[in-house]
């Protein structure tokens, strides 16, 4: 032991050796001054530690025993008082030379060394120890003065001192010092005794990262340590995909031009076509049906992730469909090349075959693409009409026609053909509006001209309302002539034979009797009033040969006796006749 708590052994020793003598006392008296005064001029210990019995330091507990001068004064105390220090001065005047006497076990002024007596050399050899003033040291060499060198103040040898600049805890196990590192530090030199210099390194270090000589890698990157790990700044073309497992020393282990780590540690998409990698990105052949629609953001690792057939991506990345005119359909769908829509009435997809037809329904109804793409108005009979419109509703064209021209089929959408229909007896004034659709055997010929119809007439037929057009109406009177736009009277002349005038039936005078006379005769009549008296009548013939007289005559008579009947036979009676004419 050493240190003030070996001060009452060292009395008890005294109080033995002055038994047996008086000079064997006069030197015990000697070596225990000595003792004392090495005690008192040896290395103070750190006043924060305490030397525990296994010879480890650590922090002082409360009530425990201080080594240090303050205690070997208190057992110079006791000495004195039991008067040990009597004789032969101070006690450093008797401890001159009394270290080495008794190291070496000579005689000191002739007195007898403390090994002398046979019979108390176990007991001072045991009691050496205790008095901290003899130590031995790793080679088996004893010092005096520091104990036995197990001490963090004195390891292995005496000055020998444990660093504990960086330790938690320090202890020694007699041949070396022992360390509790703090964090951030480790003894790497500790197979190195007796390893004084405590725990040196400092484990943040790219040269011992985490531990001793745990080095990270620099050939592969810039490495950088923070206590625990190597963290890594890659060379071009490497990366560090293991660096969640520390301490990782191994660098950037990874080449990142594979499509296993392309542009780092994660992989190109195997699935969705066969990947590549250049070092900064991975491409793609894509399966069919797919997709990269990301590709120029790098490093592109989920593969053709678009489908060909989405009305968003259809048959390429910006082929969104309905891209523009957006509003002019109420759906879309994508075959995987091509758009195709639901057009909105009055517009029309026109460039459906020009993959990939994202402008919806672009083209609007007009003249040109009516009721349909490329159905142009008028794209026949061109010179038929003087204007054209298409109709929203009907999605059909429609015309102004020239005169001469009819549209014949607008009801039948779309109505390209224009006035395809000319003017003509079948068609005169309008489509099916045909000329003697009425009357048709009273004439020969017919035509049809501005709108109208006209007539060649047969015999005793007239056109009279030639000037109302249409005129479908043929010949329609009989007659020799018009009464105006009206037709002329038919009269009968009582023999089978008509005549015609514009007077009313039953108009009976001499004109309508001449009339009726001529046209049973074919020639001329003259009247006659010879034969009945004051009766006018009209004969066949002359005066001269007159009906009177003659057995065939026949007379018109249209006087006061027998007025609108034809008389015939003889003159031996003049009296109304028995058949009229009118």
């Amino acid at each position: 032991m050493s240190g003030p708590a070996a001060y009452p052994d060292t009395v008890r020793l005294f109080a033995r050796i002055a038994g047996v003598g008086l000079i064997a006392g006069w030197m015990a008296a000697c070596g225990l001054v000595t003792g004392l005064n090495e005690y008192s001029t040896g290395p103070a210990p750190d006043a924060s530690l305490t030397t525990r019995h296994d010879g480890s330091v650590g922090p002082q507990q409360d009530g425990a025993s201080q080594p240090g001068p303050e205690g070997a004064s208190d057992d110079s105390s006791m000495l004195e008082n039991e008067g040990a220090v009597a004789e032969g001065g101070d006690a450093e005047s008797l401890g001159d030379g009394s270290e080495d006497a008794i190291e070496e076990g000579e005689e000191s002024d002739g007195a007898p060394t403390l090994g002398a007596d046979a019979g108390d050399a176990a007991t001072a050899q045991d009691a050496a120890p205790e008095t901290g003033t003899v130590t031995q040291d790793a080679g088996g060499a004893h010092e005096a003065g520091c104990g036995t060198p197990d001490t963090i103040q004195n390891c292995s040898a005496c000055g020998v001192s444990c660093s504990t600049g960086h330790a938690a805890d320090a202890g020694c196990n007699g041949e070396t010092c022992t360390y509790q590192c703090s964090p951030g530090y480790a003894d790497c030199n500790s197979a190195t005794v007796p390893d004084p210099d405590g725990c040196e390194t400092a484990t943040n270090t790219t040269a011992n990262c985490s531990g001793c000589n745990v080095a990270c890698n620099t050939s592969t990157g810039t490495p950088s340590c923070n206590g625990t790990t190597c963290k890594y700044t890659c060379n071009s073309g490497t990366a560090d995909c293991n660096a969640s497992t520390p301490p990782d020393t191994d660098g950037c282990e990874t080449a990142t031009t594979s499509t296993a780590h392309c542009a780092g540690c994660s992989a190109c998409n195997m699935a969705t076509g066969t990947p590549s990698c250049n070092g900064t990105t991975c491409s793609y052949a894509c399966n069919g049906g797919l997709l990269d629609c990301n590709a120029g953001t790098a490093p592109d690792l989920d593969g053709c992730e678009s489908s060909a057939s989405s009305t968003s991506t259809c048959g390429g990345c910006l082929n969104k469909c309905g891209a523009t005119n957006s509003n002019t359909y109420s759906a879309d769908s994508c075959n995987g090349t091509t758009c195709s829509y639901t057009c909105d009435s009055g517009h029309y997809d026109c460039n459906v075959s020009t993959p990939p037809d994202t402008d919806g329904c672009e083209t609007a109804e007009s003249t040109s693409n009516c009721g349909g793409c490329g159905q142009a108005c008028g794209s026949t009979n061109a010179g038929t009409f003087s204007a054209e419109s298409c109709s929203d509703t009907t999605n059909s064209c429609s015309y102004t026609c020239d005169t001469g021209h009819y549209d014949c089929n607008a009801s039948t959408a779309p109505d390209l053909d224009g006035c395809e229909t000319p003017e003509s007896t079948t068609n005169c004034g309008k489509c099916g509006q045909a000329c003697g659709t009425t009357n048709g055997g009273t004439f020969s010929a017919d035509t049809c001209v501005n709108n109208s119809c006209s007539y060649t007439c047969d015999s005793l037929r007239q056109d009279c309302n030639v000037a109302t057009a249409p005129d479908q109406d043929g010949c329609e009177c009989a007659g020799t002539a018009c009464c105006g736009a009206g037709c002329q009277t038919t009269h009968q002349n009582g023999e089978g034979q008509n005549y015609y005038d514009c007077s009313p039936v039953n108009t009976h005078s001499q004109t309508e009797a001449q009339a009726a006379c001529e046209a049973y005769s074919g020639g001329s009549c003259s009247n006659s009033s010879t034969c009945c008296g004051a009766d006018i009548i009209v004969c066949l013939g002359t005066t001269a040969t007159a009906y009177c007289g003659g057995s065939t005559s026949l007379c018109w008579q249209y006087g006061s006796v027998g007025s609108g009947t034809v008389v015939s036979g003889s003159s031996a009676s003049c009296t109304a006749g028995s058949t009229p004419w009118n």
